[in-house]
C-alpha cells in the first residue's frame, strides 16, 4: 500500500512538474552560460548541458549541440548568442523527446555557432551550491579520465573503462552499445547494483580491521561519494540505498530481508524524485533485482550440483537467467532486442568486469598507476574482444522484435502467475 501510494503521488507530482516546468520561448537570445556536463561527440556533432545564467537566480538547463568536436569542459563559462527552442518532439513514435527533456529538467534546446560563442574562463558566479558541487565532481572525473588516457588507455578500451568504472558514457559509440546490447550484457556499462556490490565488497574487505560503527560510516560515505561522482543515475541511487539499508540492518542485528530493502530503496527514490518511475534505467534495475529475488532459488534447485566449481557456475547462470526473466518484456518493448547468448557472455564478462573495476581504482595510485594501467588495458581489451566476437555470431540475438504495451502487461501477469503456481506446487509437495 505504501508503494502504491508513493506511485500515485509520483504520477501527480510528475504531471504537475511537467506542466509547471519553465520552458524557454522560441527566439534569439544573448546570455551567459556554464558548461554543466562532459561533451559527447557523435557523428560530427558535440552535445552537452548548459546552465543559462539569469540575473534573478532563475537559471535554466539547456541541451546544447554544436557542429564539430568542441573542446569544452565542465565549468567553462561562455557568452553566447543563439536561438533557443522549447522542448519539442523530433519525430513521431513511442518515444517522446519533449517529455524526456522536461522529465530531465531541460527548459529547452539550442544549436550553437562557434562564431557566436565566446569563452570567458571558469567562474561559478550565479550558480547554486549544489550545481557547483556537481560541476566540481565532474571536473574531478575529467581529471581522473585524463590521467588514464595519459597512462596509455585509448580508444574503445578507454571508452569502456570510462563507462564501466566511472559512469561516463560520452566516449562510447553506437556500435559499442549495440554489441553489448546484442549479447545481453549492457548492464555492465550502466552503473548499477553490480558495480556498487563490487565496490562494497572491496571496501568491506579493505576495512575489515575497523570496528563495526566506524566501518559502516566509512563505507557508506565512500559509496555515496562514488554515487555522486559517477553521475547519480537512478539505478545507482537504488543500489546504494539497498546497500545502506542492508548494512544498517546488519549493524542493528535486524533481519536483512532483501525484498524489504529493495522496497524501501524504491520508496525513498520515488519520494526524492517522483519522475524516476518513468526512467527506463530505474525500471530495469528495479525489475532485475526483484526478479533475482523471486527466481534465483527455484532456478538453483533445477541444476543441483555438489562440486564447488560447477555449483558456482550454476549460481551465476541462475542469476543471469533470473534477471533476464524479469526484464525481457520491458527490453522488448523499449529496445526490441532478444539475446540468445546472454548466459555464456555473462559468465565470461561479469568476472572480468570486477577485475576491470578493481584495476581502474588501483590505476589511480601515484607512481604505480601507470604499470597497473597496462594490466587494465589488457583486461578490458579481452572483455571487448569477447563481447564483439559473441555479438558477431549469427545466433547472438534478434533485433527489432518490439512488442506492445498490452503484451508487456500480459507477459508480467504470466511471470507472476508462474511464480505463484511454483510456490503452491512446492507447498503441496511438502504436505
Amino acid at each position: 500500500m505504501l508503494m502504491f501510494t508513493v506511485y500515485l503521488t509520483g504520477i501527480c507530482s510528475y504531471r504537475t512538474a511537467v506542466v509547471n516546468t519553465d520552458s524557454v520561448r522560441r527566439g534569439y537570445y544573448e546570455y551567459d552560460a556554464v558548461v554543466a556536463s562532459t561533451v559527447k561527440q557523435n557523428h560530427g556533432y558535440s552535445s552537452f548541458d548548459l546552465i543559462k545564467i539569469s540575473q534573478n537566480n532563475d537559471n535554466l538547463k539547456l541541451k546544447a549541440t554544436i557542429k564539430g568536436n568542441a573542446e569544452l569542459y565542465p565549468g567553462d563559462r561562455l557568452h553566447i548568442h543563439s536561438k533557443l527552442y522549447p522542448p519539442e518532439d523530433r519525430k513521431n513514435g513511442r518515444f517522446s523527446y519533449a517529455s524526456y527533456l522536461r522529465r530531465s529538467g531541460y527548459a529547452g534546446t539550442t544549436f550553437l555557432n562557434p562564431e557566436h560563442m565566446y569563452f570567458e574562463g571558469c567562474s561559478s558566479e550565479g550558480l547554486s551550491p549544489w550545481t557547483n558541487i556537481k560541476i566540481s565532481l565532474l571536473q574531478m572525473r575529467t581529471s581522473v579520465l585524463s590521467r588514464l588516457h595519459t597512462n596509455g588507455l585509448e580508444g574503445k578500451d578507454f571508452a569502456t573503462v570510462s563507462a564501466m568504472a566511472f559512469g561516463d558514457k560520452t566516449f562510447l559509440t553506437s556500435a559499442d552499445r549495440e554489441a553489448y546490447n546484442r549479447t545481453g550484457v549492457s548492464h555492465v556499462l550502466a552503473l548499477s547494483g553490480l558495480h556498487i556490490s563490487i565496490i562494497y565488497a572491496f571496501l568491506t574487505f579493505l576495512l575489515s580491521f575497523l570496528p563495526k560503527v566506524p566501518r559502516f560510516l566509512t563505507i557508506q560515505t565512500a559509496v555515496w561519494f562514488y554515487v555522486v561522482f559517477a553521475g547519480m543515475s537512478p539505478s545507482l541511487i537504488r543500489a546504494a540505498l539497498m546497500i545502506t539499508v542492508y548494512s544498517a540492518g546488519t549493524l542493528m542485528h535486524r533481519d536483512k530481508i532483501a525484498v524489504n530493502s529493495l522496497s524501501l530503496a524504491g520508496t525513498v527514490s520515488l519520494l526524492l524524485s517522483p519522475q524516476t518511475i518513468f526512467d527506463i534505467c530505474f525500471q530495469l534495475s528495479f525489475l532485475s533485482v526483484f526478479s533475482i529475488m523471486l527466481f534465483y532459488r527455484p532456478l538453483t534447485k533445477i541444476f543441483p550440483s555438489r562440486p564447488f566449481a560447477i555449483r558456482k557456475v550454476m549460481q551465476m547462470t541462475a542469476v543471469s537467467v533470473a534477471a533476464y526473466i524479469g526484464t525481457l518484456p520491458l527490453i522488448l518493448y523499449n529496445f526490441g532486442n532478444i539475446s540468445f547468448c546472454f548466459v555464456i557472455t555473462n559468465l565470461l564478462v561479469v568476472p572480468l568486469t570486477s577485475i576491470v573495476i578493481y584495476l581502474a581504482i588501483f590505476s589511480l595510485i601515484p607512481f604505480v598507476g601507470i604499470y597497473i594501467t597496462y594490466i587494465l588495458s589488457a583486461a578490458v581489451h579481452l572483455l571487448n574482444l569477447i563481447v564483439s566476437r559473441m555479438g558477431a555470431l549469427n545466433f547472438a540475438g534478434i533485433n527489432d522484435a518490439y512488442i506492445s504495451l498490452n503484451a508487456v502487461i500480459f507477459s508480467y501477469i504470466i511471470i507472476i502467475c508462474t511464480y505463484f503456481i511454483y510456490n503452491i506446487m512446492g507447498e503441496y509437495k511438502k504436505d
